[in-house]
Parts: C-alpha cells; sequence; structure tokens
C-alpha cells in the first residue's frame, strides 16, 4: 500500500474516531490528501467531477419528475389508483397490493421508478388512507421497495 493510501486511510480513521459524520470525513480525507500530496491536480478532480455529472440518466429524472407532477394535477393518478383498488382493494391486505399494482402501472407509464414513488408520494392521500390507519412509515416503505418492478416491467 501506498503513503498516500495510509495517509488518506488514517485522516479517515481519525475523523471517524472524533465522531465526525461519514460525509464530512470523507471530504475532508481527500481534501488533505490533495493538499498534501500534489500527484493529481486539482483540474483533473474537477474534470471527473464534471464527467459524473455528465449523464443521460441524470438529465432525465427532473423530467420524469415533472411528467409524475402533470399525472398527478391532470387526475391520472386517482383513476388509476381507483382501478387498482378496484382489482385488489377488497382482498386481504389490499392496500398494499392496490400500491404494488398502482407502482407497477405507473413505471409502465413513465418508466421512472423517481417518477412512480414522487406520483405515488405527492398523493398524499392515495395509500394512506386515514381510515385503514396505515402509517406513513410503512408507506414510504413500502413505495421505496416498489420503483424497482414498474422499471422491468415492459
Amino acid at each position: 500500500m501506498s503513503s498516500g493510501a495510509i495517509f488518506l486511510m488514517g485522516v479517515f480513521t481519525i475523523t471517524v474516531l472524533i465522531d465526525m459524520p461519514i460525509a464530512f470525513g470523507l471530504v475532508l480525507s481527500c481534501l488533505a490528501y490533495l493538499a498534501i500530496y500534489d500527484s493529481a491536480p486539482m483540474m483533473v478532480a474537477a474534470q471527473q467531477y464534471v464527467v459524473g455529472l455528465d449523464s443521460f440518466t441524470l438529465l432525465a429524472i427532473p423530467l420524469f419528475i415533472l411528467a409524475a407532477q402533470l399525472m398527478n394535477g391532470a387526475g391520472l393518478t386517482q383513476r388509476i389508483v381507483r382501478l387498482c383498488a378496484a382489482i385488489v382493494g377488497d382482498i386481504k391486505g389490499g392496500l398494499a397490493g392496490v400500491a404494488v399494482l398502482a407502482c407497477l402501472m405507473f413505471g409502465a407509464l413513465s418508466g421512472s421508478g423517481v417518477a412512480d414513488v414522487v406520483a405515488m408520494h405527492v398523493q398524499d392521500d392515495l395509500v394512506a388512507d386515514r381510515e385503514h390507519l396505515y402509517l406513513d412509515g410503512p408507506k414510504m416503505d413500502l413505495l421505496a421497495r416498489l420503483h424497482n418492478p414498474g422499471c422491468g416491467r415492459p
């Protein structure tokens, strides 16, 4: 192991031992490494940062969120959830089934898991009916786990 790697891990270990948050420890150890070891010029670090942001996926996510907001504003989300409630709402655990089926349908419409979760969460009364006593914590856990099947479905 090189001396730079040992220094980097040493600074990070010290920041963890003094109860600094992990994110700040990572940033501080990287900045200390760049300040002491000049093997990687700052121009390369800035260039790699910009290259990491140059992604079509990252550019598309705000538009998918906009699509979710438009579907929500047009009432499409309420109609989809009512359809799902008519299909699986009467069986035991039907509220979770409604959430699963609605996320599958949203995934087929938008193609983005982020847009699915935003569309389901923005309409707060879709899944969290107060009469069913479905708490916010389990609802958000369920919705966070559901965004993958919708994207994988053709």
